[in-house]
């Protein structure tokens, strides 16, 4: 049994095979390390706490988040995370009390401090002072007068600090005419819960409706819809089959501008119409710099000026990129940013037009918010000056706080969860020091819009990705996912050891992507790197299994990096400011092909090439992404990404000229080499499906293997004896709009 915590005199604890050090924050099951998020760690702590009790969802948020208000979503995602991670009994050892809470089921065994100390453990020490929160919290739910004094205590000081801060506040309102603090409020309750996904709202002047757009109730179609809120259903303003997103609302209430994807996905164009619906017009065409399917997730891609003459976008335009003004009947346009050489978004203009917020990428899954000042004319008076640095993270979407005193943001790093954030900006537009902290509301926020009297709504969007393995010697028995890596988060771009005991995937189950290292049945995972994000991923195994090269961008630039699996320790082995990505191994383990950017452009070709396993000077191959060469080193099959459309080739080393196998695959990470034969997905009939094929390497010819009614997502493992293919898939995913009223 495991030693009791000699630090707080805290317990340990065992139930089934699980053990608890509290001590060491440590986790074991059967005695494999289990990796806990902090705040599961400590729901976790509340429930072997409980005595068997009930307890209720009200009870367990207010203990895992003291005197913060969060949504009861957060609470069922961190039950579902720590089901998930304790792994088979779980589901029984966590029941579900219907309409009241959790409660823990199983027999747990305690081992008192005295014990501890009589088997020769440390002598405990005394408890921190009760300002120890990470401890009242998980304590708050266990009965003891000494607990019941600490309550009564820090309410009497609570009691007196509200009643402070609520004369101060008083006395302040009658000092001014508007609250200089934010109007955001603290809770957030559902406009929209529709299957599918609703994105990008903006608020009608008046604050009484929503433009937003949304997939439908067949998930077949985006199109513009307003709804009322506060009920009743929400109407359909288009209909085209190309999708169209991104509604704003004219300050004057009476059009609606909106992005439509042309049919062949490589340029939008930009429409007005009606606020009510009517004859739309279209008033210019961008080529923007998110793809299709990023346009229906992010918010804010235009902006209306208040005078409603103009309408604000960013992307290219002939060939000049920036944030483009265009005048609201298509008559004139003018480029307001001229820096050209990163991608600009996401305009907001202030109240009074006078000052236009814009996000300016800088890599990939990397942003900040700049902003430029602007005469009556809506031209530039200076340079973009950078308020918000959310490097290494990337900004989805931002709006104007009410006054015009700050900036409300969602920021998120790759892949990962997102929030909504405020900076406050002095009376000179600088920000102000230490003010961007988080928002009580807006977890998993994206696209929003405020109103002039701080009522707010939002996306919040959801996806749950993960593995499915399919049995090549029996395709027809179809997908299969138990036992496999899973969270409630992101999973992406597996890869079997070269014995087929491990695996090596991305996920961001700790917050931000990591790679993790599980058996190839998906038990005992562990986090084997902690780069911090914004992106790491595509984990490779070294042919002799005792290496993983990866990439990440935690240092800027992103680069390609050696993990020793034995040891953990995490070598760079590129440098430089052109990026790396996507490396796969030679099969006698001495080189690693890679993507590499020709120049330090955003749209700079990509080619593959060629260098030491340890490191050091490359040679270039030809133009593509992935490579990956074949078993017996004859041939190197090499993805590419051209004009929206991802191909395979190969090409016969050391020098041979490319030839094409197949076209239309999903991503350039989606195909894997066997001894015979290369497996691709390919896009199914319809969006929310795929299938699987393999190329006969000898001959060319395609046969299809099976079909998967899934969203396709990032990657494709082949097991090193060529039975199972891993495939991973979005199992669920969309986004509902919230509403949010200001704070009187």
């Amino acid at each position: 049994m495991t030693p009791s915590n000699p630090q707080t005199g805290s317990e340990a604890y065992e139930f089934g095979p699980i053990a608890i050090d509290a001590a060491r924050h440590r986790v074991t099951r059967d005695g494999r390390a289990l990796a806990l998020p902090p705040k599961t760690y400590e729901l976790l702590l509340i429930l072997v706490r409980s005595d068997g009790r009930a307890l209720s969802r009200h009870d367990l948020m207010s203990a895992l988040w003291p005197d913060t208000f969060v949504e009861e979503a957060n609470l069922s995602f961190q039950v579902s995370t720590l089901r998930k991670t304790l792994g088979e009994g779980a589901e029984a050892w966590i029941e579900t009390v219907p309409k009241l809470g959790y409660r823990f089921t199983p027999t747990v065994r305690t081992e008192p401090a005295a014990v501890a100390a009589a088997t020769g453990a440390l002598p405990p020490s005394p408890r921190p002072p009760a300002d120890d929160r990470g401890e009242d919290a998980v304590q708050m739910l266990v009965p003891s007068r000494r607990a019941a004094r600490r309550r009564l205590a820090l309410a009497v000081v609570v009691l007196a600090a509200l009643g402070a801060a609520v004369l101060v506040w008083r006395l302040a309102i009658g000092r001014r005419s508007a609250p200089e603090g934010p109007l955001v409020g603290t809770a957030a309750t559902p406009l929209t819960a529709y299957i599918g996904t609703e994105g990008s709202p903006s608020f009608s002047p008046d604050g009484a409706q929503v433009a937003f757009h949304w997939n439908g109730p067949q998930q077949d179609n985006v199109d513009v819809y307003v709804k009322t809120v506060g009920g009743g259903e929400p109407v359909r303003l288009t209909s085209d089959p190309e999708r169209e997103v991104a509604p704003a609302w004219s300050p004057d209430g009476s059009r609606l501008a909106f992005l439509k994807v042309q049919a062949d996905q490589t340029a939008t164009d930009v429409m007005v119409m009606p606020a009510l619906g009517g004859t739309v017009r279209r008033i210019a065409s961008v080529v923007t710099f998110t793809s299709a399917g990023v346009l229906e997730s992010a918010g804010g891609l235009l902006a209306w000026s208040p005078d409603s003459r103009w309408i604000a976008v960013g992307g290219t335009i002939g060939s000049e990129p920036g944030i483009w003004l265009i005048a609201s009947d298509g008559s004139t346009r003018r480029r307001l940013t001229t820096d050209g050489s990163l991608p600009e978004w996401g305009p907001a203009f202030t109240s009074d037009g006078r000052r236009l917020a814009f996000i300016r990428e800088s890599l990939i899954s990397q942003s900040g918010v700049f902003v430029v000042p602007l005469d009556t004319e809506m031209r530039p008076t200076g340079p973009p000056v950078k308020v918000v640095e959310a490097a290494p993270r990337r900004v989805l979407a931002l709006a104007w706080e009410p006054g015009d005193r700050g900036l409300v943001y969602s920021v998120s790093s790759h892949m990962a969860s997102s929030q909504l954030r405020r900076m406050r900006l002095d009376a000179k537009g600088a920000p102000v020091p230490s003010s961007g902290e988080a928002l009580l509301v807006g977890d998993q926020g994206t696209g929003l819009d405020i109103t002039a009297s701080g009522r707010m709504v939002y996306a919040r969007r959801f996806r749950d990705t993960g593995f499915w393995r399919l049995d090549l010697t029996q395709p027809g028995a179809g997908f299969d996912d138990s036992g496999l890596p899973a969270s409630t988060l992101d999973e992406h771009t597996p890869d079997y050891s070269p014995d087929g005991s491990k695996l090596a995937f991305t996920s961001t189950r700790s917050g931000s992507e990591e790679i993790w290292i599980s058996q190839a049945d998906g038990s005992h995972a562990r986090q084997m790197t902690s780069m911090g994000g914004p992106l790491c991923s595509n984990p490779r195994w070294s042919p002799d299994g005792r290496a993983v090269v990866f990439d990440s961008t935690s240092r800027g630039v992103r680069h390609l990096y050696r993990l020793d699996v034995g040891t953990a320790e995490v070598r760079q082995l590129t440098t430089g400011s052109v990026r790396h990505h996507q490396a796969r191994w030679s099969r006698d383990g001495r080189s690693i092909y890679f993507g590499a950017y020709s120049d330090e452009g955003p749209h700079s070709p990509v080619e593959i090439r060629r260098m030491p396993a340890d490191g050091g000077p490359s040679v270039r191959i030809t133009p593509g992404s992935v490579a990956e060469p074949s078993h017996d080193g004859r041939w190197l099959f090499v993805a590419r990404s051209d004009d929206d459309q991802t191909t395979l080739w190969r090409l016969r080393l050391p020098d041979g000229q490319p030839e094409l196998l197949r076209r239309g695959i999903v991503h350039e990470s989606s195909f894997a080499v066997g001894r015979q034969s290369v497996f691709v997905v390919e896009q199914g009939g319809r969006p929310a499906s795929m299938i699987i094929s393999e190329i006969d390497i000898a001959t060319g010819q395609r046969r299809e293997v099976a079909a998967l009614s899934k969203r396709r997502w990032w990657g494709l493992a082949l097991s090193p004896d060529e039975r199972y293919l891993i495939v991973p898939a979005i199992n669920e995913a969309g986004s509902d709009l919230m509403m949010v009223e200001p704070v009187r």
